[in-house]
């Protein structure tokens, strides 16, 4: 693969990333889930959803309602199929998640991210994020 070829795939993989966390934003799902691989490996989603696409979009889905969740980009490193992000995550907890009932506290959270992408589609994703943070915001 040519230099150039790799630095148009590479800025190519930035922008669906930057675009799929600007649909979780506005909670456009049906945008975002058309950045998604039907049978993308999510590392980090629960057993209790289904793998590929829909459990991921189930997931976001899940973070919008139930968190509020906004995805705050804050560095991205690219290189060839793979681009890193490290965000802020922010939200308000407004319905029930993960068996804790609403409590309407805000919360605020670091979140990591690697993505990879195919043919200009998410494909794999591994995500770390500061759980335990937001547990002991959301309930001292």
């Amino acid at each position: 693969m040519s230099t150039s070829s790799l630095d148009s795939t590479t800025t190519g993989n930035v922008r669906a990333m930057r675009r799929w966390a600007d649909a979780v934003n506005r909670r456009d799902l049906s945008d975002a889930s058309s950045l998604i691989a039907a049978d993308v490996v999510d590392h980090h989603l629960p057993p209790t959803l289904p793998p590929g696409r829909d459990g991921v979009v189930m997931w976001c889905t899940l973070l919008c309602d139930a968190l509020q969740m906004t995805i705050h980009v804050e560095d991205v490193v690219a290189s060839g199929d793979r681009v890193a992000v490290r965000a802020t995550i922010t939200g308000r907890h407004v319905a029930d998640f993960g068996g804790l009932a609403a409590t309407g506290r805000t919360f605020t959270a670091q979140m990591m991210s690697i993505e990879r992408f195919a043919d200009g589609l998410l494909v794999e994703r591994w995500e770390n994020v500061d759980t335990a943070g937001i547990i002991d915001q959301l309930t001292s």
